[in-house]
């Protein structure tokens, strides 16, 4: 007994029905979470936003409001100082890794 498949196979009304119902919803969900992916990034960059440009606009008001100062102080040049021993020029180097 030999039993022919036919590819692809038809489908009926029903079928068909539900195949254009189940895309409709598939592209429908699919919209809606882009959409509101979207708007959860455009929520988190205008928060930042908005957090830079407060940070800028107090650190301008502070610049302006303090008086610009010179800091004196004394130093004093010393000696160059190995803090390690020279090494050995008989002796190869060797890394250690």
């Amino acid at each position: 007994m030999r039993v022919e498949m036919k590819y692809p196979p038809k489908l009926g009304w029903p079928e068909r029905i539900l195949a254009v119902a189940v895309a409709v919803l598939v592209l429908f969900v699919g919209l809606t979470l882009g959409i509101v992916i979207l708007g959860i990034l455009a929520a988190v960059a205008a928060v930042v936003g908005v957090r830079l440009w407060w940070l800028r606009r107090r650190l301008r008001r502070e610049g302006l409001q303090g008086e610009a100062s010179i800091i004196e102080t004394h130093y004093e040049v010393v000696e160059e100082q190995h803090l390690l021993p020279p090494p050995n020029p008989g002796k190869r180097h060797r890394r250690r890794v």
